[in-house]
């Protein structure tokens, strides 16, 4: 195990300190199983990332943005254009 110094206000430290007692573990601990955590996240959104068309990756910024509906299916449009193409 390595050391690693943090600079943290005193209340968090505290509440930090409560959580880990009432997990029983450390602080430690905590923070290291976080830091995993997070960095399997971004490993994957890195992988996903990969493995898109760079015409797909330039673009999605614009749907970041986009305010869709909850029900909407983006299957839909493409639908659409298969069946105007070829006449289905």
């Amino acid at each position: 195990m390595a050391k690693l110094t943090l600079n943290i206000d005193p209340d968090t430290i505290e509440i930090a300190k409560k959580i880990a007692k009432q997990k029983h573990t450390s602080i430690s601990k905590i923070v290291q199983s976080y830091l995993k955590s997070i960095s399997r996240q971004e490993d994957r959104q890195i992988t996903e990332v990969k493995d898109l068309a760079p015409e797909v990756i330039s673009l999605t910024g614009l749907l970041k943005n986009a305010k869709l509906p909850d029900d909407y299916d983006y299957r839909q449009p493409y639908r659409e254009h298969l069946e105007k193409k070829y006449g289905l």
